[in-house]
């Protein structure tokens, strides 16, 4: 499977993720993927949110 076809079927079954940096292939948490498994409702992160990057330096 290519890495952009699953990416689209993550963002069309609604599961969060982020590309990783090295080889571009979606990562998902692994709280996220057990909680899926196993039936458990977990809540999406909010999206568009961003790190306070000035607290960090």
């Amino acid at each position: 499977m290519p890495r952009a076809a699953a990416c689209r079927w993550l963002e069309r079954n609604g599961s969060p993720f982020a590309r990783a940096a090295g080889d571009g292939w979606p990562r998902i948490l692994r709280e996220y993927h057990d909680a899926r498994l196993s039936g458990e409702e977990k809540r999406r992160p909010k999206g568009g949110a961003e790190p306070n990057w000035r607290c960090a330096a």
